[in-house]
């Protein structure tokens, strides 16, 4: 079970994601609004489910086919700073 600190740091690393995310639609070249993107989806998963101690792994693997231990790879890989 996260503790409230990596609950907070997950979340932080979810915004910090989603503004880096979005700063290529503010340009003048911007892609259309929305594109379906499987690591979108996971965030949204993982933030939805964030106050409850994250997704439980029967809504992972039915939404991505992934067990809990590669979809939290997987979240952290695309959570990056890169």
């Amino acid at each position: 079970m996260p503790t409230p600190h990596s609950r907070s740091r997950l979340a932080q690393r979810i915004r910090q994601y989603q503004q880096a995310r979005d700063a290529p639609r503010r340009t003048p070249h911007a892609p259309p609004p929305y594109v379906y993107s499987e690591i979108d989806e996971m965030i949204r998963l993982a933030e939805m489910w964030l106050p409850f101690g994250g997704p439980p792994e029967e809504e992972i693997f039915t939404r991505f086919g992934l067990t809990r231990h590669a979809f939290q790879a997987r979240l952290e890989k695309a959570l990056t700073i890169r």
